[in-house]
């Protein structure tokens, strides 16, 4: 069985909470949409306090399991 997971991305222009979460496969698909969504909200490259990315496991369905 392959282990799955999912990475969640989260930006910070302040230290409050992140103005973008985004989800991917992998850390780099995850950081490319996260990205992608800041630049779409008009925010720059140079607005950025921090990133932070997160691996967690994927739950599976019973019949990935079975």
């Amino acid at each position: 069985m392959v282990i799955l997971k999912e990475i969640t991305t989260e930006i910070y222009v302040d230290n409050e909470s992140p103005v973008v979460v985004e989800l991917g496969g992998c850390e780099e698909t995850s950081l490319q949409n996260a990205f992608d969504t800041f630049t779409c909200l008009g925010f720059d490259a140079k607005d950025i306090l921090k990133i932070e990315s997160t691996e967690y496991p994927r739950r599976y369905t019973a019949s990935e399991l079975a």
